[in-house]
């Protein structure tokens, strides 16, 4: 019975898909911002984005699904409609650019809605029995294909970035696949899911270049660590991301070049970490401490990185590499022993605590 009623809501979500699409050409202003942001070339190659509109209404969707027999119980639960306190429904989607998140079986299982003027900028389908955030991913259905034929993931906040590297005009064979977050984590069942279909060993984070790009790529590591041989990173410029990049004049270069020119994620992030401790880093003791703040970095990289990395800080901070390698040694090993000792609810003798720079 679950099954038959997860059935529903995702029949549900299909006829909205179809619904959507089919009021699209009705929107100037949806048309009008994927053709400034350069990105209406792919509803004009096929319907495999099956980008749709959802029209200025309290209750368009909701009249047409209950007109193809779907209960007002059926639309709630597929979580296209919210209840007011009056007790009717209205849609939860109005105005919004939208776009559908499929499971591999191209199934559509929720929405991501992008508006016009309103906030939020972007609202997601809430959590159902078929639509789980943490799980999902925009794009993955769309470009499956092209990450079984070794397409490199490209993980990225939103479904215009996806839609930007998604543009890119390639020679041969695709060779990036943008993956939306839409607003949630970097969760291990994403991974799993990308797993499923990547025969890449290589992924990459494009996130937005600001703070909360920076967060999320520190997020990321360990997790990508963990299922990619090779981790790397763009340097989206502060302020941007794939979509206003590509969006710019001469974006088709500018963006191939952000992704070309990407560098290891633990290079980046070290090097974020050692900009904190700039103002110390004219003496031995800030080096040294410097050093023993990205030991934790450092230390869950394959051994040739390790190497890699080892050989940068010695070059980066001008201190001698058995010195660096000695440090990082001691400082994982606290690490290691603190985490254990708290496991086991005592505390670690000798270890070195987490530091931060001075204030200065």
């Amino acid at each position: 019975m679950a099954e038959d009623a997860s059935e529903r809501l995702i029949e549900a979500n299909e006829e909205a898909l179809r619904f959507y699409l089919a009021v699209f050409r009705t929107s100037a202003w949806s048309q009008d911002y994927l053709a400034e942001r350069r990105l209406d070339r792919l509803t004009q190659t096929g319907q495999e984005w099956h980008i749709g509109y959802a029209p200025d209404s309290w209750s368009a969707l909701i009249d047409h699904l209950r007109h193809h027999r779907f209960t007002d119980e059926d639309i709630l639960a597929a979580g296209l409609a919210v209840p007011t306190q009056r007790g009717y429904l209205i849609d939860r989607f109005r105005d919004r650019l939208m776009f559908p998140i499929r499971d591999l079986g191209a199934r559509t299982l929720g929405f991501v809605g992008r508006a016009h003027t309103a906030l939020p900028k972007y609202v997601n389908t809430r959590a159902t029995t078929v639509f789980r955030k943490s799980e999902l991913l925009y794009g993955l259905s769309e470009q499956r294909d092209a990450l079984q034929a070794g397409a490199i993931p490209v993980f990225v906040e939103g479904p215009s970035d996806v839609l930007a590297i998604g543009s890119l005009v390639h020679d041969g064979p695709q060779r990036w696949a943008g993956l939306g977050l839409c607003g949630t984590t970097l969760t291990p069942r994403h991974l799993d899911a990308v797993r499923e279909v990547s025969s890449s060993e290589m992924a990459m984070t494009a996130f937005d270049g600001d703070v909360g790009g920076r967060a999320a790529n520190r997020r990321a590591f360990p997790l990508l660590l963990s299922r990619f041989a090779e981790v790397r990173a763009t340097e989206t410029p502060r302020g941007q991301d794939p979509s206003s990049l590509y969006a710019a004049e001469r974006g088709d270069e500018v963006l191939t070049g952000v992704l070309n020119w990407c560098r290891p994620l633990a290079s980046l992030l070290i090097d974020d970490e050692l900009r904190r401790w700039a103002k110390v880093l004219d003496h031995i003791s800030g080096k040294i401490n410097a050093v023993r703040a990205v030991a934790p970095i450092v230390a869950g990289l394959p051994r040739g990185q390790i190497a890699y990395e080892v050989a940068r800080l010695t070059r980066t901070l001008s201190l001698d590499h058995d010195l660096v390698t000695l440090e990082l040694a001691e400082a994982v090993s606290a690490t290691v022993s603190r985490d254990h000792s708290r496991r086991q609810g005592g505390s670690a003798t000798g270890a070195v605590p987490p530091c931060d720079p001075p204030l200065i």
